[in-house]
């Protein structure tokens, strides 16, 4: 293992089928002056890039080729791999394959940390597909309320969405603003805090991982910001389809996020269960109407 880097940044990407937007990425992440590594974890379940590393001939790339573990253990997979083969980096740099983010963004992140200490990870403003802003690129800390809606067709409509998101002139009124949560499509982060936090809770399989990490950060009294006047674009390259397991991963996620980090009382719980049975009806019912048409 060689010394840990006094000024570097490792890259960890997750693949899972979209190795055209992979390799896309650690390209462009190469040619980033501070980027020193780059790790990307293989969850393609045949056709993925691990093995053929000679072929496209990059220095300074790890690939690992794991069954699809889910975005917590896929990334911490990434990450400890990173750190037995070139030391601990000064800070990680935590992406989906389906983003476009230029050197200069990255190194306003940079910058950031650097001058403000009481942060532990920041990430540049993220724009849809379409150049248009996202109203997701940070949100305000989940509540039972919100999650609710999210749940069940029927409780959004009695209840209302995205009882998170920020208002959107919160996002104009300065350099940097201040959030709860980043989107884990793209951030970049101090190593030895994430490290100090147990990187990502190993639990949820694809959904709540950012939600707990900034749990797990406010516990040290860190902080996560958002540049505004910084962007990166989220593609959404590969989108998987809406099935029953994905909603019960969802809900499982749901509510380990309330029960362990948020502490939530009994009936707020009891709730929640409820709400998930409720979500689960729907699910079955609208899988067996689509079968019904085919």
């Amino acid at each position: 293992m060689t010394d840990s880097c006094t000024r570097c940044v490792s890259a960890v990407i997750l693949n899972y089928h979209d190795n055209e937007n992979t390799l896309r990425l650690v390209n462009n992440l190469q040619a980033c002056e501070v980027i020193d590594s780059v790790c990307v974890v293989d969850h393609s379940d045949e056709g993925g890039l691990t093995g053929k590393e000679e072929i496209f001939g990059l220095d300074r790339v790890l690939f690992k080729k794991e069954d699809n573990i889910g975005y917590s253990r896929g990334n911490n997979s990434g990450i400890l791999a990173v750190e037995s083969q070139y030391g601990l980096p000064e800070f990680f740099l935590i992406s989906n394959p389906d983003v476009e983010v230029d050197c200069r963004s990255i190194i306003s992140c940079i910058h950031f940390l650097d001058e403000h200490p009481k942060f532990a990870l920041v990430a540049p403003r993220m724009l849809r597909a379409d150049g248009s802003f996202h109203d997701l690129t940070g949100w305000r800390t989940r509540t039972v309320r919100g999650d609710l809606a999210y749940s069940s067709g029927i409780l959004a409509r009695l209840l209302g969405m995205r009882k998170e998101a920020y208002p959107i002139d919160y996002w104009n009124s300065l350099p940097f603003v201040q959030v709860d949560c980043a989107a884990g499509a793209l951030f970049l982060i101090r190593a030895r805090e994430f490290r100090s936090c147990g990187y990502f809770d190993p639990y949820p399989f694809l959904f709540y991982e950012e939600d707990i990490l900034g749990e797990k950060l406010r516990h040290m009294n860190l902080g996560e910001a958002i540049l505004t006047n910084c962007t990166y674009q989220h593609l959404e390259g590969v989108s998987s389809h809406v099935s029953l397991k994905k909603y019960l991963n969802m809900q499982h996620s749901r509510l380990y996020f309330h029960r362990i980090y948020r502490h939530a009382s009994f009936g707020s719980m009891l709730v929640l269960y409820l709400a998930t049975a409720l979500g689960t009806i729907e699910c079955i019912l609208k899988l067996l109407l689509r079968r019904g048409k085919t």
